[in-house]
């Protein structure tokens, strides 16, 4: 989960695409059928901005 971007994103797990990210709104996505032993998480956003805080949660 994520407070928000301040422009659009795309959010990758281990290099596949899980979900787009609207500007300035919370999301989540469901990642399990990416998930690994070890796992990446990438946020891209074409921003000079820190994206905060980014919590990746298995449940």
């Amino acid at each position: 989960m994520c407070t928000g971007v301040p422009t659009a994103a795309t959010v990758l797990v281990n290099g596949g695409v899980v979900g787009t990210a609207t500007p300035g709104e919370v999301f989540a996505f469901k990642v399990t059928h990416e998930l690994q032993p070890r796992n990446e998480l990438v946020i891209e956003a074409a921003t000079a901005e820190s994206v905060g805080n980014v919590t990746l949660e298995i449940r």
